[in-house]
């Protein structure tokens, strides 16, 4: 088990075993909700006697403090991906649900696996190498943002009653706002949306459909633009503009301004110059 995340709401870990165990009579304990994906290989999950196989066609969702025994029918072990929601992740989830007229209910997870569709399992796929490569070093909301819609995705009905127009431009106004006076700092959607009084499931789906960006680019874009300024204005090194505005690294920051701008950091320095 290896842990790529671990945040208020969500932790995600890559899990590769060697599929020792295939009788699954040792009874093991689930102490959170969880998502798991099956990347490779098979195996079989036992919960309260039923049975289901999973493979990489399906996720399997497994509900706190439960008991549950794993076997593996086929030799080769199996490869996967876990979402793990805290108690907060929880909560956050279940509002999501409620708001949406789901109302509430026993277990967070009313059904033990859900279909995977090719664009649910490229999203997670893609997760999964960002979260490998560590996008999430010190920018957290890089990764807690496609992993909210990838449960929301999963987990809540994607035909939920729509918010008016008026209460999403205002939403997303005040979204806007804070992140404006915060964006070089090291945001999480959670904190976002606490600040503005919502879900956070609720609110990245709401500010992509609203402005057409993710949460995440729009903090890059805020950033890019500050530090483009600063670069222009200001005789410091861009290695300190890029710790200034927010990114990680030098590297970080010549590599996305780059991909935003055209140009590098020190090209724009010396046009202007």
């Amino acid at each position: 088990m290896s842990r790529l995340l671990c945040g208020r709401l969500i932790s995600i870990d890559d899990w590769r075993c060697a599929g020792d165990d295939t009788a699954g009579r040792h009874a093991e304990w689930c102490g959170d909700d969880r998502i798991v994906i099956t990347r490779r290989g098979m195996w079989e999950l036992d919960i309260h006697g039923v049975s289901i196989l999973a493979d990489a066609t399906a996720a399997t969702l497994w509900n706190r403090n439960t008991e549950y025994r794993v076997r593996h029918p086929a030799r080769g072990g199996d490869q996967c991906t876990i979402f793990r929601l805290t108690e907060a992740g929880t909560r956050a989830l279940n509002e999501e649900r409620e708001t949406r007229g789901g109302g509430k209910c026993g277990a967070t997870f009313a059904r033990r696996t859900l279909p995977l569709d090719g664009q649910a399992y490229l999203l997670h796929r893609t997760l999964l190498s960002a979260a490998e490569g560590g996008a999430a070093k010190g920018d957290p909301i890089a990764l807690e943002e496609p992993a909210f819609e990838l449960i929301r995705r999963l987990c809540l009905d994607a035909d939920g009653q729509p918010e008016t127009a008026v209460v999403a431009r205002e939403l997303v106004s005040r979204v806007r706002e804070f992140i404006g006076r915060r964006f070089a700092e090291p945001l999480s959607v959670e904190c976002i949306a606490r600040s503005v009084g919502c879900s956070p499931f609720h609110l990245s789906r709401i500010f992509r459909r609203e402005t057409g960006l993710t949460l995440h680019r729009a903090i890059v874009r805020l950033r890019l633009r500050e530090g483009l300024e600063r670069l222009l204005d200001e005789p410091q090194q861009i290695s300190r503009i890029a710790l200034d505005v927010g990114f990680s690294s030098h590297s970080h920051f010549t590599d996305a301004f780059r991909a935003e701008f055209g140009h590098s950091p020190q090209q724009v320095r010396g046009i202007s110059s």
